[in-house]
C-alpha cells in the first residue's frame, strides 16, 4: 500500500516526465528516490519558502548534488509522521 506522500510524488513525478521529455524512467522504476523542493513542497501544500525554513530548522534533510538541493521521499515521510498526532 503506497502512502499519500508516495501517491503524491508519483503524480508530479508523471507530470515532471510528460513535460520534460530529455527526462527517461526506465519502466522497473518503483519510484523516485529524490524531490526537487518545488514538488516537496508541492507534496506537503506548502511554499517553497516554507520548505527552506523547515530545511533551515532542521526539521528536513536534503541531499545536495552539485548546486542541486533534493529532499529525500523517506525524509517527507517521516517529517509527515513526526508531525501527526494520532
Amino acid at each position: 500500500m503506497q502512502s499519500v506522500i508516495e501517491l503524491a510524488a508519483w503524480k508530479l513525478v508523471a507530470f515532471a516526465v510528460s513535460s520534460a521529455p530529455s527526462v527517461v524512467m526506465e519502466d522497473n522504476d518503483d519510484r523516485r528516490l529524490l524531490l526537487t523542493v518545488r514538488e516537496a513542497a508541492a507534496v506537503l501544500a506548502i511554499g517553497r519558502t516554507t520548505l527552506y525554513q523547515l530545511i533551515a530548522d532542521g526539521q528536513l534533510k536534503t541531499v545536495h548534488i552539485g548546486r542541486a538541493v533534493r529532499v529525500p521521499v523517506v525524509e517527507l515521510e517521516a517529517f509527515v509522521a513526526r508531525r501527526c498526532h494520532w
